[in-house]
């Protein structure tokens, strides 16, 4: 995820202009991009668990904003064991997705196109591996932003749904899918040539 997204609590549906986060939090947020951006995470966590993405968007003032993003999970091989209790080797586990989001501004593009009502969608194909048994699926994003000006700043409202899909089959199982909705509101204020930020939002897992 976005690392301005989980030092804010994974707040952030109505946040704008940080690819890692729109991907993360609301693919709407990809629409008031001006530039091309690239980003890359790295995290090397307790447990030796890491996890890394790398994602790229791409604005076109005249068809929207196109991004593509990559992402491995992985864990150090666990210590299995049998019924008995006897050393059974590792157990492997880790995942992989690959996914892209498309968002734009409803309307014509003249004026600030940082302002108005944004559309985005997005999906991706995920693939996990546990102690063998392989589950993958496609799981889609869907949301919407509205950014407008209110006083000194911007002032702006989202929502989304993440990991829309029929669910991770491993074999003959079926994992529900993670799917999140939120809905939220934010406001930016320029300090010293900076954006002062804050967003509210309300999250609710489907599980």
């Amino acid at each position: 995820m976005s690392p301005r997204a989980v030092g804010m609590g994974e707040a952030g549906v109505a946040s704008y202009d940080d690819v890692l986060g729109s991907m993360s939090l609301n693919p709407a947020g990809l629409g008031p991009h001006s530039r091309p951006e690239t980003a890359f995470t790295y995290n090397r966590w307790f447990e030796d668990i890491s996890l890394q993405q790398m994602a790229y968007a791409h604005p076109s003032l005249r068809w929207g904003t196109a991004a593509l993003s990559v992402q491995r999970f992985s864990v150090s091989p666990i210590a299995g064991y049998d019924d008995s209790g006897a050393p059974a080797g590792g157990v492997e586990a880790g995942g992989t997705a690959v996914g892209g989001a498309y968002a734009r501004r409803l309307g014509a593009s003249a004026g600030d196109r940082r302002l108005g009502t944004f559309l985005g969608a997005g999906g991706m194909f995920v693939r996990q591996v546990l102690a063998g048994a392989v589950g993958s699926a496609f799981l889609f994003d869907a949301g919407v932003l509205q950014i407008l000006t209110l006083g000194p700043g911007h002032f702006s409202a989202g929502a989304s749904a993440r990991s829309l899909g029929p669910g991770l089959r491993y074999d003959a199982v079926t994992d529900p899918s993670p799917t999140v909705y939120r809905f939220g509101m934010g406001y930016s204020l320029p300090v010293f040539q900076n954006a002062l930020t804050a967003v509210y939002d309300i999250r609710r897992p489907s599980d």
